[in-house]
């Protein structure tokens, strides 16, 4: 249910409130939404909602109308297992940063986050990634480092803004054919995979500019046969 705005607050109110949201307690902080949710919400201190963790609490809460300009987002070490449920409101997201929590799976609602330019899920546990990625076709930097991927899904075809991917860290041993298609791509982080031979696929990238690859299994025919197929691309193997 959407939570009304209160057009005028007393100073007095507004103060308390700010107090609470400013606290390092915890406590106070969901006392505050609590309270706001039965007294209104004080018009001075909707820029302080749209940050951080208070944008959690006013998903959890109802506060729609605060957080849904928001474009910029911070849930660093959070302690985020999953998405939240209304993350669907925030579709004028551009930036989103989740690395170092404990999310295993990535909801499908993430498909509605369709103006997201950047998206950090580093440092998380997923073990993969859905195919409504695909439907992120504005993403210009996906950073997926330190997790427990051995793939991806077809649908990663679909980011055709990409630049910027980071892979390093997983158990990838192959990429989908749909690779060939981020003909905008200029880095691939894939240090720390299961690699044996680099995926036929990258050789396809017109604007790859580095990668790097160390900590994987190459051959020294192998490493020849990389450095010969990217020669405008610079490739780090240590």
């Amino acid at each position: 249910m959407e939570v009304k705005q209160q057009l005028f607050c007393t100073p007095e109110y507004t103060q308390r409130i700010r107090q609470f949201l400013n606290s390092r307690d915890d406590t106070n902080v969901e006392l505050a939404f609590f309270i706001m949710k039965g007294n209104g919400i004080p018009v001075e201190l909707h820029k302080t909602l749209r940050t951080g963790k208070k944008v959690l609490l006013c998903l959890e809460h109802g506060f729609y109308d605060i957080v849904k300009g928001v474009q910029s987002l911070d849930w660093e070490d959070c302690d985020l297992q999953e998405l939240p449920q209304d993350i669907h409101h925030l579709q004028n997201l551009r930036e989103l940063y989740l690395e170092y929590n404990q999310i295993r799976k990535l909801s499908p609602s993430i498909q509605s986050l369709t103006q997201l330019r950047e998206l950090n899920l580093s440092e998380n546990l997923l073990k993969e990634i859905p195919k409504e990625i695909g439907f992120l076709t504005q993403m210009e930097e996906l950073k997926l480092s330190g997790n427990q991927l051995t793939s991806l899904p077809p649908e990663i075809g679909h980011l055709t803004q990409l630049q910027y991917i980071g892979l390093s860290n997983n158990r990838i041993t192959q990429l989908p054919k749909g690779f060939t298609q981020l003909q905008n791509l200029e880095y691939i982080g894939f240090s720390n995979n299961e690699l044996t031979h680099l995926p036929e696929e990258i050789y396809q990238l017109p604007r790859l500019k580095k990668i790097t690859l160390y900590g994987n299994h190459f051959a020294h025919s192998e490493i020849k046969k990389i450095n010969r197929n990217l020669p405008n691309t610079y490739v780090r193997f240590r």
